[in-house]
């Protein structure tokens, strides 16, 4: 696709975040890569365990987060000392490239949920207990390892 794995939000249509700063949602024992799926679970902000998360689901991680702080360049004393000010919240109204459940069948404009196989970076037309997202590309079946466009709509939270 021509995109950078490490970026996988690919177009900002109307970004938004339920919470812009995650700080007080995250403790030491939260640690979540950039580009995964995160939900809001017993008061943390972290990656689904189940796919009934997606009741609750926030977004797509836009920082990497190990023991409850953004992962720094750098690991020195001086680095692991310094208190972090804010750690940027999921975002959601962004379009974004997650990993297709392998034999799922995706047409444009199909809702999504997350893949209970892959809670962390995939995305199924078959479990769509609570839609995530909507799928922006051509009609495929998916392969294992097929990256896909999706366009993260308001979480479901919000709309309660």
């Amino acid at each position: 696709m021509g995109v950078n794995k490490s970026n996988f939000i690919t177009r900002e249509v109307a970004p938004n975040s339920l919470f812009e700063s995650a700080l007080d949602l995250i403790d030491n024992t939260v640690n979540f890569e950039q580009g995964d799926h995160l939900a809001l679970v017993g008061g943390l902000i972290v990656n689904p365990t189940a796919e009934t998360d997606s009741a609750t689901y926030l977004g797509i991680s836009r920082v990497t987060v190990v023991n409850g702080k953004i992962k720094q360049p750098y690991s020195t004393d001086v680095d692991a000392s310094q208190a972090i000010n804010s750690v940027a919240g999921p975002q959601f109204g962004v379009t974004a490239l997650f990993e297709a459940r392998a034999a799922d069948t995706f047409n444009p404009g199909d809702l999504v949920g997350l893949d209970p196989a892959n809670l962390t970076r995939g995305v199924s037309t078959t479990v769509t207990t609570n839609a995530v997202g909507i799928y922006q590309g051509k009609t495929i079946t998916a392969v294992a390892g097929d990256l896909i466009e999706i366009y993260l709509i308001i979480p479901v939270l919000a709309q309660a």
